[in-house]
């Protein structure tokens, strides 16, 4: 990646120019990097993990309701914010 200063004539740029280069921000630095196409595997593996990770964010946001607190053993009936 490359720090870009007044990239485009400007003093900043985001978006996709044409189908090569990408600029954005970070931490208040202009950024440029090489366009690349995003890919969506469909193997077993990373759909077993898609639905891993769904699962837990299920049962998290589950964890955060109050009234399912209360059910928890030995959780007290305690609400915890992170």
């Amino acid at each position: 990646m490359a720090k870009v200063i007044s990239p485009l004539m400007s003093m900043e740029a985001s978006g996709k120019l044409g189908d090569a280069l990408v600029y954005f921000r970070i931490g208040g630095d202009n950024i440029v990097r090489q366009y690349t196409t995003p890919t969506n595997p469909q193997t077993l593996v990373q759909m077993a993990h898609r639905s891993i990770f769904g699962a837990a964010a299920k049962g998290a946001k589950a964890i955060t309701n109050p009234a399912t607190i209360a059910t928890i053993p030995g959780s007290g009936g305690y609400s915890y914010r992170w």
